[in-house]
């Protein structure tokens, strides 16, 4: 009854939403959201609350609702309903360690599913991404879908699925690869870079994967134009 309940609700605002907030906006998708049925996606850059609204927005077309955690306590009050209504899931952020499995337990749990990260981990600059994400992404056993957000140009995309390999390092390049030329925030100087964090790199990186790394770049940037 609960599940009626929310696509009855997501359809009621869909249609609205798409039309006043995005599409009059001059905001347009250039690059389709995959079809499949479940994808962590990592949404990039984040420099602003506006982002979520936007990929919403793009995810909603395709008749899809998102997921995002959020604080626990944005889900209380008056409206706590709203939050769960949009996607929004409470993880309690003060147990990292259990973080990951929690979230990919809400993956396995659904037939059909798109966890949104957003790697930057916050507004404000900072010298790396975080990689939950990826993480999450080999718990479920599911793939990676890039989101790329473009406010000069109102573009919003997304890349063909990613399926991680376990070599975070390898698999990293490729997504640094691909946002190299894609994505544009609202306030670009508090981006972050997309750049592993201290601890997850290596200095001395393998050979094994590199041509298999190039061809999955190449075949993204087909892919996308």
């Amino acid at each position: 009854m609960l599940k009626l309940l929310i696509n009855i609700g997501i359809e009621i605002v869909r249609w609205p939403y798409l039309v006043l907030f995005f599409w009059l906006r001059g905001w347009r998708i250039e690059a389709p959201l995959p079809e499949i049925d479940k994808m962590v996606v990592a949404a990039a850059p984040h420099t602003t609350n506006w982002d979520y609204s936007y990929f919403l927005a793009a995810a909603a077309s395709f008749r899809r609702r998102p997921l995002v955690t959020v604080k626990l306590s944005l889900l209380q009050g008056a409206t706590g309903w709203f939050i769960k209504l949009m996607g929004g899931v409470g993880i309690d952020r003060s147990k990292s360690t259990n973080a990951v499995q929690a979230m990919a337990e809400m993956i396995k749990e659904r037939d059909c599913v798109i966890f949104v990260f957003t790697p930057d981990g916050t507004r404000s600059y900072r010298p790396h991404w975080r990689t939950g994400f990826y993480y999450t992404a080999i718990e479920a056993g599911v793939p990676i879908v890039l989101g790329y957000i473009d406010y000069p140009r109102k573009r919003v995309g997304f890349s063909q699925p990613i399926h991680p390999t376990g070599n975070l390092q390898t698999d990293f390049a490729v997504i640094k690869e691909y946002y190299r030329t894609r994505g544009v925030g609202l306030y670009p100087e508090k981006a972050a870079p997309v750049e592993l964090p201290p601890y997850e790199r290596k200095d001395d990186e393998a050979d094994d994967g590199v041509e298999d790394m190039e061809q999955t770049s190449d075949s993204l940037e087909a892919s996308n134009g």
